[in-house]
């Protein structure tokens, strides 16, 4: 843009110079000699050739395979592929492995033990020997509370899993939406190249037939430098905006993921009112919330119960052998129970706590937000929309019409190179603002729906007038 504002105005003021000196006589051939020294870009340069004409096709990079795919494609496989997805997925896995590790019956396997040893005297020797079994039982219910702590740790989890799916649908929609906008912008940029090539040979022809000075082609020439340049940075930020897509999908193939769908026509988003309403009930990120704090609750009563002692129960076996008599054998059964007296629950339980007080926090900072983050992003919707609205009305769909007016009026003389390049740069202001405007909205929308929880519109809508070129 700087370099607008200063070359610009310069190569006008020269223009208007040369065409001054080119109206009299003497000035048609001593002209090039007072201009070479104020601008020596000008005067050095030859004259345009057909060989090397601004128009001269444009080099283009070899593209790589497309994939074209709608939104709901897009979204469908982003539900079975994104990275995401797939985490959340695993991290469910790991919950139900912890239940299956609280099911049995049983809070340990039983333990076996063995004695044996030799006893002697002045009467001779033997071998005594004893053989135990001994089993903990669970009488304070432990197992049934760490069962229910892993269930709702699982539930906790598919929670987090339905958030997190949420989370790559509204990314998906945004990105998808993100490409799409770009591929306006490098179909306006190409559009916008052959018209600025069509300009310059235009500009070539009245040259050569002694109309004008050298100056409106070579002017002509630096438009479709800069317009070559635009078109190769908008195909490297629609490629950028792809491989965006791709990744937040999990999209792996080696052809590049490329939006089918049409630009959709904005709309307004419902009440506050409504959408506050669907959030809390819908929220995926307050549903998970909820059920993390239900989990803590629910381990907290576990590691609690952790204070009851459990017994052990057991029967041995002995066999002592006096030397001189009768072996004596003794059948007998054992009882132990641990004393918590010094750590018991302790670590678990308070561990429990600060877990739940966590998920506490969680909670009640996310139902505190919730309300003033759908009024803001509602209010950027509605303003957005506004926007893209008026572009799409009265901007977008004029666009390319308005260049085909402009280069038919060039072309017929009715304008003068001057008043194409001011009247070209209005038009491109006010298309890349629309497409902008565009961006936002979309931008927002997802915002929107990602603060709700929810779809906001079911299914597509018209498409507003293309902005020009081919779609891609």
């Amino acid at each position: 843009m700087l370099r607008k504002l200063v070359v610009r105005p310069a190569c006008l003021m020269t223009l208007l110079c040369v065409s001054a000196r080119a109206q009299s006589p003497e000035g048609a051939v001593a002209a090039p000699a007072p201009v070479a020294p104020a601008t020596p870009m000008l005067a050095p340069a030859p004259s345009p050739r057909p060989s090397q004409t601004p128009a001269a096709s444009t080099p283009r990079t070899e593209s790589p395979a497309e994939q074209r795919m709608t939104l709901a494609q897009v979204l469908a496989h982003a539900l079975t592929h994104a990275p995401a997805v797939l985490v959340s997925r695993a991290a469910v896995s790991a919950g139900r492995a912890e239940v299956e590790a609280h099911t049995p019956l049983l809070p340990s396997d039983p333990v076996i033990s063995g004695r044996v040893g030799r006893r002697w005297n002045d009467a001779g020797s033997g071998v005594d020997y004893s053989v135990a079994l001994e089993q903990e039982l669970d009488l304070a219910g432990r197992r049934g509370l760490l069962l229910g702590a892993a269930r709702s740790a699982v539930r906790a989890r598919e929670a987090e899993q339905r958030a997190a799916e949420w989370s790559v649908h509204q990314q998906v929609h945004a990105a998808y939406h993100q490409a799409l906008v770009a591929r306006e912008r490098l179909a306006a940029a190409e559009r916008m190249q052959a018209f600025v090539e069509r300009l310059a040979l235009v500009a070539e022809q009245r040259f050569r037939a002694g109309e004008t000075s050298p100056l409106p082609a070579r002017l002509a020439a630096g438009e479709v430098a800069q317009a070559r340049q635009a078109t190769l940075r908008a195909s490297s930020d629609y490629t950028s905006t792809r491989l965006d897509l791709a990744r937040t999908a999990g999209w792996t193939g080696r052809a590049l993921l490329t939006p089918a769908d049409a630009l959709e026509s904005p709309e307004q988003p419902p009440d506050v009112a409504s959408l506050i309403r669907t959030a809390h009930d819908r929220q995926p990120a307050l549903r998970a919330a909820r059920a993390r704090h239900h989990a803590a609750q629910a381990q907290l009563s576990a590691a609690e119960r952790r204070s009851w002692p459990n017994p052990t129960l057991g029967v041995s076996f002995e066999n002592e052998a006096e030397p001189g008599a009768s072996p004596a054998r003794i059948l007998s059964g054992t009882f132990s129970v641990p004393l918590p007296l010094w750590v018991g629950n302790k670590p678990e339980a308070s561990r429990a706590r600060g877990a739940l007080e966590q998920a506490s926090a969680e909670r009640a900072a996310l139902v505190a937000t919730l309300e003033p983050g759908i009024v803001q992003a509602r209010e950027r919707v509605s303003v957005n929309a506004q926007r893209a609205l008026l572009f799409g009305a009265e901007i977008l769909p004029t666009f390319e019409k308005n260049l085909e007016l402009l280069q038919k009026a060039f072309e017929l003389g009715e304008i003068d190179i001057l008043q194409v390049l001011v009247a070209q740069e209005r038009f491109l202001d006010a298309q890349q603002d629309a497409l902008q405007a565009f961006a936002d909205y979309y931008g927002s929308w997802a915002e929107l729906e990602a603060a709700v929880g929810a779809e906001l519109h079911e299914s597509a809508h018209s498409a507003p007038p293309r902005a020009g070129g081919g779609a891609r």
